[in-house]
C-alpha cells in the first residue's frame, strides 16, 4: 500500500528549505492575511488551511526536523540549534552559487580599483 505524498510545506509558504524561523513567520503572516476567508478580494479557505498547516510544521523545530528528514532525507536536529541543515539545502537549491560564494570568502576574487579622487579646478 502506497503512503500518501508528503505535502510541500516550503512551497505552500513560498520559501526556501534554508529559510530561518523569522522568514517562516513573515511568509506565514503575509500569506495568511492574503488567503484568509474574510478577505473578500483574495480569500481562499483551502489555500489558507494549507498555509496554516505548513506554518504549524515549519515553525516548530522538532516537527520541522522530522519533516525535513522525511521529505529530503536531511536532518535539522538539535546539533545545530533546531535550524534546518542549511549547507545541504543550499547545495540542493543554489547549485554553483555556493561555490562562487566560497571563492569570494577565500579571497580569490579581487576588488575593482577605487576611482581616482576628483582633481581640483584650476584657478
Amino acid at each position: 500500500m502506497d503512503k500518501p505524498a508528503t505535502p510541500d510545506y516550503y512551497e505552500a509558504l513560498q520559501i526556501s528549505p534554508a529559510a530561518q524561523s523569522l522568514i517562516v513567520t513573515k511568509a506565514y503572516r503575509l500569506l495568511a492575511a492574503f488567503y484568509h476567508p474574510d478577505n473578500k478580494e483574495t480569500g481562499n479557505p483551502e489555500a489558507f488551511r494549507k498555509v496554516v498547516e505548513a506554518y504549524r510544521v515549519l515553525s516548530d523545530p522538532v516537527r520541522r526536523a522530522a519533516y525535513d528528514h522525511e521529505k529530503f532525507g536531511m536532518f535539522s536536529s538539535s546539533s545545530n540549534g533546531g535550524k534546518p541543515a542549511v549547507r545541504e539545502a543550499r547545495r540542493a537549491t543554489n547549485g554553483g552559487r555556493a561555490r562562487a560564494a566560497s571563492s569570494v570568502a577565500a579571497g580569490s576574487l579581487q576588488r575593482p580599483p577605487h576611482p581616482a579622487p576628483p582633481s581640483e579646478p584650476a584657478a
